[in-house]
């Protein structure tokens, strides 16, 4: 029992939890065993549930981190500050997409998800980690279709003002 204290105490000061599910077949009976794992430890739940009770009852009310998890629902009910989804189920999803005929968008999602993953080694292979202090404020235009990546449009409204300034 001191184990799993001394792992829930980790978790709520940690930066990052990973979580995992699967069903295992015991006696012919089908039992779910759940992962939650840092770098400190990894804690182990089975039994016949798999909703987000579960979750609830092992993980914590609102995770202060990063929640790395295969986009299973229960999971992405959970709170935590940041939810991401495992890479490689993604793409499994994909090529599930590609094989029923989708020749078009999921190779490209596929293909954006490599890149992604190469652009961050790069970015931290290459030290460019000081100069992205600021990358929460550098890549909000990813999420967010209407916003600029750049700021043009005031440039130009500043210049529109110079220049009628030159006038007057």
């Amino acid at each position: 029992m001191r184990r799993i204290t001394e792992y829930i105490q980790t978790k709520k000061t940690c930066k990052i939890v990973g979580s995992d599910e699967t069903t295992v077949n015991e006696n012919g009976k089908r039992v779910y065993t759940w992962t939650w794992q840092n770098q400190y430890a990894s804690y182990f739940v089975r039994g016949p549930d798999q909703g987000f009770d579960v979750v609830e009852r092992n993980f914590i009310a609102k995770f202060n981190g990063s929640y790395v998890h295969d986009d299973y629902g229960a999971q992405n009910t959970a709170e935590a500050v940041v939810h991401q989804h495992c890479h490689p189920h993604i793409t499994r999803k994909l090529e599930y997409c590609t094989g029923c005929g989708d020749e078009a968008w999921a190779p490209k999602v596929q293909e954006l998800l490599y890149k992604s993953q190469r652009a961050r080694d790069i970015i931290w292979r290459e030290d460019f980690s000081e100069d992205l202090r600021n990358r929460e404020k550098i890549f909000p235009f990813l999420y967010d279709p209407d916003l600029p990546f750049d700021n043009n449009g005031s440039e130009r409204a500043h210049r529109s003002l110079c220049k009628l300034l030159l006038y007057i």
